[in-house]
């Protein structure tokens, strides 16, 4: 068994020991011939990035279904035994079930972290392009905090319906840079102007609250990890807004 299929192995060893209601259930895995196949338990709702993104005709999300996917996201690290670090945080591997119950699948997720506090060092980087923190760039050196920044990405992916690395920025900006120039150049007279279209028909309250969880989304983006919220935190925050 080479180094690749070890790594394979470990990783699914340490998913069947985790319990967590987000986590996508695994009901078989096996490797053959240098490759690993994984069975999932079936998600009809697909991916969160087909919702967003792909669907046809356009699902509409109100606040309550967008700020449910978003505390059932944050639960994976407060509500998970044992602590793992996920370091594939992406709307393309949060699925769906029929009530738009979100689940985070991929076997990359499988790195356990028995102390919150401490990071790990990995043989490479690891992540995607707008979902990486930026300390991932220069160092595979990884902690929570890595985790809680793609979080926040997903998050402004959620309220804006934009791709991380979207078409329609400028050249050089994701969508964090794009969210922080759009807040600079609208000012507070126009603060809807770059969300998501249909938060502009919610309610008052429904906008408040939407404008709060983009201020979660920010703080979880901050370049230095330092200034980032444990996740811990965050889940108290979610839960504070929808109070």
């Amino acid at each position: 068994m080479d180094m690749q299929e070890v790594s394979f192995s470990y990783e699914m060893k340490t998913l069947n020991m985790v319990r967590n209601r987000n986590l996508v259930r695994i009901a078989g895995y096996c490797i053959r011939d240098g490759f690993g196949f994984i069975v999932y338990e079936y998600m009809q709702g697909g991916t969160l990035f087909e919702v967003l993104h792909q669907s046809k005709p356009h699902i509409a999300l109100d606040w309550k279904v967008r700020y449910h996917i978003a505390q059932g996201l944050s639960y994976l690290h407060h509500d998970c035994v044992p602590l793992i670090i996920h370091r594939y945080y992406k709307s393309s591997n949060i699925l769906m079930d029929s009530e738009l119950e979100p689940k985070i699948a991929d076997s990359g997720m499988a790195k356990l972290a028995h102390d919150s506090n401490k990071s790990y060092t990995m043989s490479s980087i690891v992540g995607t392009l707008g979902y990486i923190a930026p300390e991932n760039g220069y160092s595979t050196r990884l902690s929570e905090k890595c985790d809680v920044y793609s979080y926040g990405v997903v998050l402004l992916e959620l309220l804006c319906r934009k791709l991380p690395v979207d078409p329609s920025f400028d050249e050089g900006l994701d969508i964090v840079s794009w969210v922080n120039m759009s807040l600079e150049t609208s000012g507070e007279g126009c603060p809807f102007c770059f969300l998501d279209e249909e938060i502009h028909f919610w309610t008052e309250d429904e906008k408040s609250k939407a404008l709060e969880l983009l201020s979660l989304a920010l703080s979880c983006t901050q370049l230095s990890c330092d200034d980032r919220p444990s996740m811990r935190k965050l889940v108290g925050s979610l839960l504070k807004l929808n109070g």
